[in-house]
């Protein structure tokens, strides 16, 4: 089993794309804090300015009693200051430790010494910079590490000297501007696999790329899953006589060994599989159409492979021939081909005929 947090990452990251609805709550939620932000709204913005803010910034503001539309938006702080980013001209709208405004992280983070002693964090950037130097009120005296990062704070951090108000612009798009879907992207809060990506765009069955994220993610009900849910069976692998894992079932298994034999002397060295992540890692990651037809042939692959499996171990129905994984296979690509991008036939079926050739001679019986 995956967890549903897991399932609702969107596909790059993972997960299946399945919006998460706490997630997508707050990007809509913070569509309407861009928005209060930049001043942009009628009636509705004027009556927030009146009741809640009366002349104090946004994030400044500490009061967190009100509506339950008020309410939301204190509670989603942290995340409003992860997806902004502060241009700091008179500093009136800038808290100067907690706002993310120099190299896009908030001070407070750069220089923590200075952040723990100090006696009002939430201060604004105009708040302190009196008389042409920055003010601050601390709770002790300053220790050696303090006093080097107030003299680093000081090289680096500007006065405010323009009598504009603070601008605020996006950082989570190269265009500086807020959108819906890159906030609900940011809060997932997980890297961006680029080499999963085509998995999705490959031209095969939905159910048969829910199987290989199943696989990616370790999930498959291999013999050990099921006897560890205290399923039937023993756990052992019908052919081999071992605890059927899905690492075995789809690599070190010997029909699984065969399979990818005849995978490699067709299509080429490059299709060697012993360690799972590293081939994935080598052959997963180049770009364009390769990536597509390599996600083709390797699910194609493992499927027959576990198509193979559940037969032995469900319905005791054993191969009699090595080849008849091979014709297996080849059935899979051949059904899945018409799915390609008419650009991509071209290619497909130069595999399929290698494909077909290698079965073929690997499959004639010696004359006597």
């Amino acid at each position: 089993m995956v967890k549903w947090a897991d399932i609702c990452l969107p596909q790059d990251r993972g997960g299946l794309g399945i919006l998460a609805s706490r997630r997508m709550n707050v990007a809509l939620m913070l569509d309407w804090v861009w928005r209060i932000t930049l001043g942009d709204g009628g009636l509705w913005l004027r009556l927030l300015e009146a009741k809640y803010l009366q002349g104090i910034p946004l994030l400044a503001c500490s009061c967190s009693a009100g509506s339950q539309f008020w309410k939301s938006i204190q509670a989603i702080k942290e995340e409003i200051r992860a997806g902004l980013w502060f241009s700091v001209h008179n500093g009136s709208g800038t808290q100067f430790w907690l706002d993310p405004c120099l190299d896009g992280a908030p001070l407070r983070l750069r220089f923590p010494g200075l952040f723990a002693i100090c006696a009002a964090p939430t201060i604004l950037v105009s708040e302190a910079a009196l008389a042409d130097r920055w003010h601050f009120e601390f709770f002790r005296s300053f220790g050696p590490a303090e006093v080097l990062e107030w003299n680093s704070m000081r090289e680096v951090v500007p006065l405010p000297l323009s009598p504009e108000p603070d601008s605020v612009s996006s950082s989570l798009s190269p265009s500086g501007e807020f959108s819906v879907s890159s906030a609900y992207q940011a809060l997932c809060r997980r890297p961006v696999l680029p080499w999963l990506s085509p998995l999705w765009k490959a031209p095969m069955p939905m159910k048969i790329k829910i199987f290989v994220w199943q696989l990616l993610r370790d999930r498959l009900l291999s013999g050990t899953e099921v006897l560890k849910r205290h399923g039937p069976g023993n756990g052992l692998r019908p052919l081999c006589h071992v605890p059927e894992t899905g690492m075995h079932i789809l690599f070190s298994c010997v029909a699984a060994q065969a399979l990818w034999c005849y995978v490699r002397e067709a299509l080429g060295p490059e299709w060697v599989a012993h360690n799972f992540a590293e081939f994935l890692q080598v052959r997963a990651t180049p770009a364009g159409r390769k990536r597509r037809l390599f996600w083709l042939v390797f699910s194609a692959l493992t499927w027959t492979l576990w198509t193979t499996r559940n037969k032995m171990v469900i319905e005791r129905v054993f191969p009699r021939r090595a080849s008849d994984s091979f014709f297996k296979f080849l059935a899979f690509l051949q059904l899945w081909h018409p799915l390609a991008r008419p650009r991509d036939r071209g290619r497909l079926q130069l595999s399929l005929d290698a494909l077909l050739t290698t079965a073929r001679r690997l499959s004639r019986t010696p004359s006597s």
